[in-house]
Order: C-alpha cells, then sequence, then structure tokens
C-alpha cells in the first residue's frame, strides 16, 4: 500500500497484485518453472487484494502529487526537501527517524503547495506497524475537513471509500490508526448540508 502512495514511479512485479510469490527470488528471469510461472488461479483466490490494487492505482493517478517528476526543491541539513511533504511522528512533531522502536510515521502531502498542478486538498498517510492500536493528531486547516479514504485496519469493502463518498472522519483532531494499519486521510474544503 505504501508504495502506490510514493513520490516518482512505483516498481511492482507482475502479480504482486493477487499475491504471487516468487518465494525471495529476485533472480528467477532464469528459471523456466513453477518458481517464475504465473498461477492465475491466484487472482480469484485474492481477488480482494487485487480490487484493491485497481482502487489504488485509480486514486494514485486522480492526484498529481503522486506524480512528481523533479529533484526535490531545496537542502535543509543534509535533509532532502520537498515544498508539499512533511513528515510528523504521531504527535505531529518531527519523526523520531533514529529510534528503533518507533513504530508509527506520518506523511503530509499538501496539494495546494504542490508546484507541478496544484489542489486544494491536503493527503496525510499514517504508517503504524506497531501490533496495538495509535492515535495520531491530524493538522487543521481553515474551513477544512479530514475525510477517510483508505483505513486497512476497516475490514473488508470498508477499507477504501468509493471516491466522492470519502466519509467525514468523526474526530477532526485525531485518528486511530488499528494496529498493522495504513491509513489514507484527505483535508478538503467542508460544505454546509
Amino acid at each position: 500500500c505504501c508504495l502506490f502512495f510514493s513520490m516518482g514511479t512505483p516498481m511492482l512485479l507482475g502479480g504482486d497484485e493477487f499475491l504471487r510469490t516468487q518465494k525471495g527470488n529476485n533472480n528467477a528471469y532464469c528459471q523456466d518453472n513453477a518458481l517464475s510461472w504465473f498461477d492465475w488461479s491466484l487472482l480469484e483466490k485474492n481477488s480482494d487484494i487485487f480490487g484493491f490494487c485497481r482502487k489504488a492505482i485509480a486514486l494514485r493517478k486522480k492526484y498529481a502529487v503522486f506524480h512528481n517528476k523533479n529533484f526535490p526543491a531545496k537542502r535543509r541539513r543534509d535533509e532532502t526537501v520537498f515544498p508539499h511533504v512533511r513528515w510528523f511522528g504521531k504527535d505531529l512533531k518531527s519523526p523520531l527517524w533514529e529510534d528503533r522502536n518507533g513504530r508509527i510515521i506520518c506523511c503530509e502531502i499538501d496539494g495546494r503547495r504542490f508546484s507541478m498542478r496544484r489542489g486544494n486538498y491536503v493527503l496525510f498517510l499514517i504508517l503504524n506497524s506497531h501490533a496495538i492500536s495509535h492515535m495520531a493528531l491530524l493538522p487543521q486547516y481553515k474551513g477544512m475537513r479530514w475525510h477517510r479514504i483508505i483505513d486497512t485496519g476497516l475490514k473488508g469493502e470498508r477499507s477504501f471509500a468509493a471516491e466522492g463518498k470519502e466519509p467525514l472522519s468523526k474526530e477532526q483532531g485525531y485518528y486511530e490508526a488499528q494496529e498493522r494499519s495504513v491509513v489514507l486521510l484527505i483535508s478538503k474544503k467542508h460544505r454546509k448540508a
């Protein structure tokens, strides 16, 4: 899931979208056997992950911030900086990159500051690799509200909201990321009913 929302071009191996495996062998090009063959029955068996990947690809195409073709805009203290990307820990402070026990990291991708094609939205990605859920604080923007696009901690169809029908997050100040989950939220202009 994280690879789909990386900057640049995600490098996926054919069959990843339905959980095909080469059992750790990255040199399977010379294997004319079951190791490199496609087992197409996996497509039906893992249709849920295939559907999730299709939706993630469509989402990636929709938001220009994922199509960055430029190098970073500037450098600061040996840290590469994109003007529209900020990294946080769960408390909206700088992430503790050096903390090997740190299990949650958040990334804000601001479509309003993206130089190639601006959009009136902010995306917030929460990556929780811990075995317990964590509350992540959310940045606040005037006139904008957070909506859930993806939460892999939810089961089945609920994990990926239908386009244009992203549910409003119940709590606007924080989001609870379930154990070992990826969450993608979008902050957009709020229209009062």
